[in-house]
């Protein structure tokens, strides 16, 4: 998914090193996050054993336009092996290293990067390190499911012998979890399902809804929150189905449109597509937006109609295929629209009409349409909600991308915390912990699922001073939550709860609370 890029104060040239525990095995993640400076000329990032060899070498190189993949033994480097650079100074780039039997496998950005064949055994790696013109936000390490000696079933996380139905099992999943499942169909069956449930009581969200329907030759898919189910996937007789939308397709935007606003469409183009079309438009004639993808040009026209009088085209290269499904994301800001398409940051497009004038999304042409989803914006007052200011403070909210929260007061002592909750009630999961300790000058940032807490994150500086008003904001985007203190990014935290999964903002500690905003 996609949200428009947030502001970074200029980084500076950095070494971070970390220890990796439990000990890298085949199936280990290492998921980083981070922004090139402005004017980058190289960062790497090192895998490294206790005696000084670096396993894994990934050196970007923005002043030779490439990227190396390298070792080092005993202070020898060996063969250099190339890549393109696919990476931008100045745009925030997430990479994943996963630790394979023969191989690291690097992904860059959701996408597959590369394979690095093991030089040296990465069961001797302990450390890793990143230095150079980099801003590091985030450095995270999944350990692997598979089992480096031989546990009783019970501490593999295993449940063994004749199990009774319903079974109900409290798991934890991170990327990479597993979960293997051996049993027996019954007779003459119609029905079973498999739940991944974010509780362990009745109406609990449901993560994951899979479900073999042997009366319809289905395998059903789904997801259920707030108490809602959304739409089914299936599979039947082998193929893939997704619930439509009538093709031309057109939906009010509401709330109205404003800044953040996010509007998200999918689908499939037909395998004889020649063109179609998404428009933000009125009902007085203007298009604020076209976007056509044109098959039979092989390209995408960007452009906009002012009373129905089409402007200047700009043309992008065609990413999309016949026949394949598609996700499309636009997103609205100051300065334009900003569009995602599968995930990538596709292309700008400047406002050539105030864009509040859209009032409709319209979807025409040769596709198949799945699902078109608008998430509100944080502009113009819409949807704004001030609360009282007693602390502890607890006030129900739902969290989506563009959601912004405002909080303003006073620190009056050693710590404060501001929580993302998955409930209102003791012991809910906590999405965002957000601890401010006075005592420690650092400001720890942590999530809590299921009783136990993750890793903390500590890194940047520490802007707050006890007794002196501040002002905090917390703004959701789909991949992680941006934190600004008194009007300046202060970090970002990646969701490990998904944001869909909240429902209470509490502030709590040593503070004097003067205004909690929610838009």
């Amino acid at each position: 998914m996609y949200g428009f890029p947030p502001s970074f104060n200029p980084g500076s040239q950095i070494s971070s090193q970390q220890r990796i525990y439990p000990q890298i095995s085949n199936g280990t993640q290492i998921h980083l996050s981070g922004t090139p400076t402005s004017n980058s000329q190289r960062f790497e990032i090192n895998l490294k054993t206790g005696y000084g060899d670096i396993t894994l070498h990934v050196n970007v190189r923005f002043d030779q336009n490439t990227i190396i993949l390298n070792s080092c033994h005993e202070s020898s480097w060996a063969n250099e092996e190339q890549r393109a650079l696919v990476i931008s100074s100045n745009m925030p780039f997430q990479m994943v290293i996963m630790c394979t039997q023969d191989c690291f496998k690097v992904a860059l950005n959701n996408q597959h990067f590369t394979d690095f064949r093991h030089r040296i055994p990465f069961s001797s790696i302990d450390s890793i390190e990143v230095k150079g013109d980099v801003t590091l936000n985030s450095l995270q390490i999944y350990p692997s499911s598979t089992p480096q000696y031989h546990p009783s079933s019970y501490e593999m996380g295993m449940l063994s012998g004749y199990l009774s139905v319903p079974l109900l099992q409290q798991v934890t999943c991170f990327p990479g979890s597993r979960i293997f499942i051996q049993g027996q169909i019954n007779p003459n069956p119609q029905r079973f399902e498999i739940n991944l449930l974010n509780g362990l009581y009745d109406g609990a969200d449901c993560a994951f809804h899979f479900n073999p329907r042997f009366n319809t030759l289905q395998i059903v898919r789904n997801y259920r929150q707030c108490g809602y189910w959304s739409n089914e996937e299936n599979y039947q007789h082998g193929h893939h189905h997704h619930q439509r939308l009538n093709v031309p397709y057109e939906t009010p935007i509401n709330p109205p449109i404003s800044y953040g606003t996010q509007i998200h469409i999918s689908g499939t183009p037909a395998h004889g597509a020649n063109r179609f079309e998404v428009n933000l438009a009125n009902h007085r004639g203007d298009i604020v937006l076209h976007i056509n993808p044109r098959f039979d040009q092989n390209t995408v026209v960007l452009t906009s109609a002012p009373g129905g009088n089409w402007g200047a085209e700009e043309r992008q290269s065609l990413t999309l295929h016949r026949g394949q499904p598609f996700s499309l994301i636009i997103m609205v800001t100051a300065e334009g629209f900003k569009i995602a398409l599968n995930n990538q940051h596709y292309a700008d497009f400047r406002h050539r009409i105030p864009f509040n004038a859209a009032e409709l999304v319209q979807v025409k042409g040769d596709v198949q349409l799945n699902s078109v989803q608008i998430y509100p914006g944080y502009g113009g007052g819409h949807g704004s909600q001030a609360f009282s200011m007693h602390v502890p403070f607890m006030q129900h909210i739902n969290m989506f991308p563009g959601r912004t929260i405002q909080i303003e007061g006073q620190p009056t002592g050693q710590r404060m915390e501001i929580n993302l909750l998955g409930g209102s009630y003791d012991g809910a999961d906590v999405a965002l912990h957000f601890n401010p300790r006075f005592d420690q000058r650092e400001i720890v940032r942590n999530s809590c699922q299921n009783g136990g807490w993750g890793a903390e994150e500590k890194h940047g500086h520490f802007p707050l001073q006890s007794g002196v008003p501040f002002h905090a904001q917390i703004v959701c985007y789909p991949q992680y939550y941006q934190i600004l203190i008194n009007g300046q990014p202060f970090t970002e935290f990646q969701h490990r709860v998904p944001f869909q999964n909240v429902q209470a903002l509490q502030i709590k500690g040593d503070v004097r609370l003067t205004n909690v905003r929610v838009m």
